[in-house]
């Protein structure tokens, strides 16, 4: 499989400002294999960019709502991803390596946008002056909150470092699939994790110390 660069594909302005991908009813056939999915793609077989879609927006999406708290980036990201795959599927050598394909472009993909919020941090803090929504639905305040301190402490990890926390404890990949998605050795998969995994244990523990001696600090008031 050769090296996929990053796709150029519309900003996040221009990808809310467009209207979000259309498509048409699949057709009534057996579900294809993803060989067959990749060379309908070549062929530009109309139904193929359906069944992609169907396929893997889900997995893309939830992977991109996971690695950065927020569904409305998630789903900049996810007509990203689909983006680029559509007008690189003839760089795919091994068509049956479909998925990893579409998680290569997803890691790539989310790794420039955090590039992209760690510059936005330096020069004006964030671009609207909040963080992350956490995009869990129907949790308590409290969990919210937590949530929140969580990606915090994400923030403070580097850009590939935190891409691997989330792809192995958040989205419960295998140490292999990671090495894989991230184009990493296995042994630089496992020495980043480590380092990762100390950060965050003693980064998140720190938010929750300062957050409950504020409460109290608030309640003595």
């Amino acid at each position: 499989m050769k090296r996929v660069d990053p796709c150029t594909p519309p900003t996040a302005r221009q990808s809310r400002e467009s209207p979000p991908l259309r498509l048409v009813a699949p057709t009534d056939r057996a579900a294809p294999t993803d060989v067959e999915l990749v060379e309908a793609l070549r062929a530009r077989e109309p139904w193929a960019e359906v069944a992609v879609w169907h396929r893997y927006s889900g997995l893309v999406h939830q992977v991109a709502h996971r690695s950065l708290g927020s569904r409305h980036d998630a789903e900049d990201i996810l007509q990203q991803v689909f983006f680029c795959l559509f007008t690189r599927i003839d760089t795919l050598e091994k068509a049956s390596a479909l998925r990893s394909f579409i998680f290569s472009i997803t890691v790539r993909t989310l790794k420039s946008e955090l590039k992209r919020r760690r510059v936005r941090r330096w020069v004006t803090l964030t671009e609207t002056g909040e963080l992350p929504d956490a995009g869990v639905d129907g949790v308590d305040p409290a969990t919210a909150q937590l949530l929140r301190r969580f990606y915090r402490t994400l923030d403070r990890l580097d850009v590939e470092d935190r891409t691997i926390f989330v792809l192995r404890h958040i989205q419960e990949m295998t140490l292999e699939e990671v090495a894989d998605v991230t184009r990493l050795s296995l042994a630089t998969v496992k020495r980043r994790l480590q380092k990762s995994n100390q950060k965050v244990s003693e980064e998140f523990e720190r938010e929750v110390e300062q957050a409950s001696a504020l409460q109290a600090m608030r309640r003595n008031t």
